[in-house]
């Protein structure tokens, strides 16, 4: 049987998010966490001090080779820069027995110790990869290969996805309306996107491989591709100058299902 000490090595935990709830509603106050990071032994690991901010709620890219302890420290300062930080509460807590053989987990944990907020909560989202090349299917995408697959048997895995809820006519407008207003900050949107996405699952970083810097492309021309499927008919293509409106065709990607199978890596292979 393989090391249990092993197995924790050779897997990778992200700390992804940390946010607070039922804080003041004043103004006032701006806010900041601390955090750090300690090995099984006890031995400092991180320390690093989150930017401040008037909500408090983080988006974290820390990362630890195998399971570790983490110590978060909500910090709070009233009024402006002449006053000082001061402690709101600490919450510790291991990922071995936060993540306890999930591969993410949401954790919330309360603060008792600031008479500001009784009913103060920290939440702590959590993730998991495996640092080696353990995936038996990895597809790459390159602009002069297309697409092309490593070999390897891939695994089957049942995937419970939520049932879908039609939209309205009115959700409909609402999508498309604020799509439209996005568009022009396709490159800021989609960076956004794939970070969060990544942050969400990490494991989607080797699976992309040498596509990794393509995806946001073809992330959104998915979803444009999508969204123009609703109401068809009020599109007015002379008034929309950005790429992929309508789709182009004759690439091998002119619909969602395209695109669907495209992603699942299923040998759609895009003519260049």
């Amino acid at each position: 049987m393989p090391d249990l000490q092993i197995l924790n090595s050779a897997r990778t935990v992200h700390l992804t998010e940390v946010s607070a709830t039922e804080f003041p509603a004043s103004s006032h106050y701006k806010y900041k966490c601390r955090v750090q990071l300690l090995s099984q032994e006890g031995e400092s690991l991180l320390q690093k001090d989150l930017f401040s901010r008037m909500q408090p709620s983080w988006l974290v890219e820390l990362k630890n080779q195998g399971d570790c302890t983490i110590v978060l420290t909500l910090c709070y300062r009233e009024g402006d820069i002449s006053n000082p930080w001061q402690d709101a509460g600490t919450v510790t807590f291991t990922t071995q027995e936060s993540l306890n053989g999930d591969s993410n987990a949401d954790l919330a944990f309360p603060i008792t110790t600031w008479e500001q907020a009784p009913q103060l909560k920290l939440k702590v989202r959590l993730t998991e990869s495996t640092s080696e090349a353990s995936s038996s299917t990895v597809a790459v995408f390159s602009q002069q290969n297309g697409f092309r697959r490593r070999k390897g048997t891939a695994e089957k895995v049942e995937i419970d996805l939520p049932q879908s809820r039609p939209l309205t006519a009115q959700d409909e407008v609402i999508v498309k309306d604020v799509w439209n207003k996005l568009r022009a900050w396709k490159e800021l949107e989609m960076e956004t996107f794939l970070k969060r996405l990544l942050l969400e699952e990490p494991d989607l970083e080797y699976l992309f491989g040498e596509a990794i810097d393509s995806m946001n492309d073809f992330f959104y021309e998915l979803f444009d591709c999508a969204i123009h499927q609703l109401q068809p008919e009020t599109q007015n293509i002379v008034g929309e100058p950005l790429m992929g409106i309508p789709p182009e065709k004759g690439d091998g990607l002119d619909s969602v299902e395209d695109y669907g199978k495209f992603f699942a890596g299923i040998g759609l292979r895009p003519q260049h």
